[in-house]
């Protein structure tokens, strides 16, 4: 969620509708400190997220696009650049969890 309204919102000089606390917790270069509470993960909350930005654009707030870089060399100059990245960094998520676990049962078979 951070990084979507951090591609998305705040490139586009749309003010984020997420609070500065969840910023904080998940932002670029965090490290999860335990378990997440239902209202930062839910569906509900990211569903939510994607109606935000239909809102965002219906009203127009999207006129601009602010160029930026990510951490992956990928250079997003346009809006739906930053869309499709958020994409694919969400696909990201669930790929490293299997490795996190496939790696955490080789190491202890009998778990």
């Amino acid at each position: 969620m951070v990084t979507q309204q951090s591609l998305v919102c705040d490139l586009s000089g749309v003010p984020l509708r997420i609070s500065d606390e969840y910023v904080w917790k998940f932002g670029r270069g965090t490290v999860p400190d335990g378990m997440a509470r239902e209202e930062e993960t839910g569906a509900g909350f990211l569903i939510s997220m994607g109606e935000w930005d239909q809102q965002d654009d219906n009203n127009g707030d999207f006129q601009k696009y602010g160029e930026f870089t990510t951490s992956n060399k990928v250079t997003l100059q346009s809006l739906e650049d930053a869309m499709r990245f958020n994409n694919y960094h969400e696909g990201l998520h669930p790929g490293v969890i299997r490795f996190i676990k496939k790696t955490i049962l080789s190491a202890n078979p009998k778990t």
